[in-house]
This record gives C-alpha cells, sequence and structure tokens, in this order.
C-alpha cells in the first residue's frame, strides 16, 4: 500500500483506522486509490465471497466510513471525507495501574485488543507500525501477559489473545 494511502486514510479516519481488521483497511485503501469501490471489485482484491465482502462493507457503512450510493442494483462505496473521530470514552474503571505503565506500543495492542475483542501475533504485525515480525509481536505481547492485562487462547491450532 503506498504510503500516502495510509497517512490520508491515517488523517481523514484517525486512530480508529488503526483498529480495524487487515480486510476492512484493504478495502478502504482500495476506495481511495481507485475513489470509489463495488463488492464485485472487492471480491478480486480480498479473494472474498460477496456475502463476507458485504457485511465487511456493512460495518464500514455503519462505522460513517465509507458512504453507499445505490445504483439500482448495484451499490458503490465512496471514503466518507467528512469522518468525525470521537475519542473513546473511558470509565474510571477501565483505567488499569498496569495501563499506564505500558510503553506506547504496548499501550496500541492493549487498545486494539480492548476495541476488537482479541489479537493475533499476525495481526500485530500488520497494525503495529514498530513491530515487523511476529517474533517481535510475542515479545509485545508476553509483556501484557505477565503484566495480567491479556491472556492467551487456542482454538484448534489458532492461537489468539483476549483481555484476562
Amino acid at each position: 500500500m503506498p504510503i500516502e494511502c495510509t497517512e490520508y486514510l491515517n488523517h481523514v479516519l484517525g486512530l480508529n483506522y488503526q483498529h480495524l481488521q487487515a480486510e476492512e483497511q484493504i478495502i478502504l485503501a482500495t476506495a481511495y486509490l481507485e475513489e470509489k469501490v463495488s463488492n464485485s471489485r472487492l471480491q478480486s482484491v480480498l479473494n472474498l465471497p460477496s456475502i463476507q465482502i458485504g457485511r465487511l462493507l456493512t460495518g464500514l457503512v455503519n462505522k460513517d466510513m465509507l458512504i453507499a450510493e445505490k445504483h439500482g442494483r448495484w451499490t458503490t462505496y465512496y471514503i466518507n471525507t467528512e469522518y468525525k473521530s470521537f475519542p473513546e470514552q473511558l470509565e474510571l474503571n477501565d483505567i488499569s495501574t498496569a495501563v499506564v505503565d505500558l510503553n506506547q506500543t504496548d499501550q496500541l495492542i492493549y487498545q486494539y485488543v480492548k476495541v476488537n475483542g482479541m489479537i493475533t501475533t499476525q495481526e500485530v504485525v500488520n497494525t503495529i507500525d514498530t513491530i515487523t515480525t511476529v517474533q517481535g509481536a510475542s515479545v509485545a505481547i508476553n509483556r501484557l501477559i505477565k503484566k495480567d492485562l491479556l491472556k492467551k487462547n487456542r482454538k484448534g491450532r489458532h492461537i489468539f489473545y483476549t483481555l484476562l
């Protein structure tokens, strides 16, 4: 993805862009680069079924990141350049002393899990700019486990991490 694309999406959508799934980020990047996007175009980009892409598009429309424009049976999606990013409201009981002691990278991982419910080491690599390897992601995640903020979960062969 061109750096100008990522910079633009970060500027327009703020921190919320970084909390999105990789597929959602690709959808927004395609919409930016091609000025519009459709379900059929995304099928070739993401290699996912139409129904799954439809759910991702609906989610981005519900988050006000995309604007849907209907043309009969077809819908075209555009980036919402008027997107308003509202800071997340934290409850007093959400703030843990352990979270305050985290470095910036660990805080980003913690916030990602808080928003998305879980994270994998690959998602850490994909979303955190300062971590470029799965090994680096494991080290960061283990710091959060040692501080009793995350726990390791396994479903079959898949390993993911959730809040404790």
